[in-house]
């Protein structure tokens, strides 16, 4: 706060004290409240972070002039994602996750299977992209039975008669519905819901998100 406006204000709180309080305590008073004034901006809570989520799907068309990317997800539709503005915004992104992606900016392989990682519902905006490449990729979708910590096994039942084993690895994407996680804090509640993204003929996700 600056300097004059600080000196204002507390001699409008002495003047309006002096009728009614005592000296002592009065003088006790401002000093409080002129060190609330003063630290005041430092204590206020930092802003929000955009919390980072991802979908997969496989890239139809990027619009350069725009700044847009548009993806085909699992249902058919499609999804227009906007470029992440510079700078940015704070965002809930560590760095050991987002240094194995690619920036959005200047991405243009059409045909390629990612994973968006993006923020916003409304209009989302991408940040980063992970390219899976041009092979088709396996989506298996079940409910958690249980989750292996050490050996990073997580075993879903699905559709099929027996329980399905999924490996995960530090290169997994694990999406949850709090955001983007590393994997060492990636912790599945039994019974959850997940889609899992693997390649074809491999038990070795590339990716984990919420169903």
């Amino acid at each position: 706060m600056d300097t004059l406006l600080l000196f204002f204000v507390l001699c409008v709180v002495s003047v309006s004290m002096e009728s009614f309080v005592p000296a002592t305590k009065r003088n006790v008073v401002l000093l409080a409240f002129g060190g609330c004034l003063c630290l005041g901006p430092i204590c206020l809570p930092a802003g929000a972070q955009e919390v980072i989520h991802t979908r997969t799907g496989q890239v139809t068309a990027v619009n350069a002039r725009d700044k847009t990317l548009t993806l085909k997800v699992a249902d058919g539709s499609t999804i227009v994602f906007h470029e992440v503005a510079s700078p940015e915004p704070a965002l809930s992104f560590a760095k050991p996750l987002r240094d194995k992606t690619v920036p959005v900016a200047g991405f243009s392989n059409v045909g390629s299977n990612v994973a968006v990682f993006y923020f916003g519902f409304d209009r989302p905006t991408a940040v980063a992209i992970k390219d899976f490449g041009p092979d088709p990729v396996k989506r298996t979708a079940g409910t958690v039975e249980g989750f292996d910590h050490h050996k990073h096994s997580l075993t879903l039942k699905t559709e099929t008669p027996a329980p399905e084993q999924v490996m995960l690895t530090e290169d997994t994407i694990v999406d949850t519905d709090n955001g983007v996680v590393k994997l060492s804090d990636y912790k599945p509640s039994k019974g959850e819901r997940l889609r899992c993204v693997t390649r074809a003929q491999s038990e070795t996700a590339l990716l984990v998100t919420p169903q």
